[in-house]
């Protein structure tokens, strides 16, 4: 017997062909699937391995500027507590504010030094005047708040440096 004479053998061999191909394409399309999230899931885990030394850097940075923060806080108090205790000893009159001070005797047109005042003392600190503390206590307050953050910025840079 011949597999052309039988009618229903040719169709059969081509379905069975049809069939084979079919599984063939299956079975690529599966392991293509297969390769590709095999590869995604290398890739994933890639990125969370970088997102988890990122995190941990961001944390040690952010521990950094905590730390900066306290002690430019603590600084910062110790700072205002020492102002505040100069402020009050000047309101009760146990500190004086002294402003450092030198008198020169000025020349007149005519090359003659004027007579000196009986009353004044040639002395080399003057006291501050009452109505100018305030200005003087938040000049000293802004002057080492400003110093404090300057000094803890470059401590933070010269430790992300290091």
């Amino acid at each position: 017997m011949s597999l052309i004479s039988d009618p229903v053998k040719p169709y059969a061999i081509g379905v069975g062909i049809l069939i084979l191909i079919a599984c063939f394409g299956f079975y690529t399309k599966f392991i293509y699937d297969s390769g590709v999230s095999a590869n995604e899931l290398a890739h994933q885990k890639e990125l969370q391995k970088q997102s988890t030394e990122q995190q941990k850097k961001y944390d040690i940075l952010q521990g950094k500027f905590t730390t900066a923060d306290q002690n430019l806080t603590n600084a910062l108090r110790e700072k205002k507590d020492a102002e505040d205790r100069l402020q009050r000893g000047v309101a009760r009159g146990t500190t004086v504010l002294r402003v450092p001070v030198s008198c020169k005797s000025e020349r007149v047109s005519g090359g003659e030094t004027p007579a000196a005042d009986p009353g004044a003392s040639d002395a080399t600190y003057a006291e501050l005047d009452p109505a100018a503390r305030p200005d003087y206590y938040a000049l000293r307050d802004g002057i080492n708040q400003t110093t404090e953050q300057l000094n803890t910025c470059k401590q933070i840079l010269i430790d992300e440096r290091k």
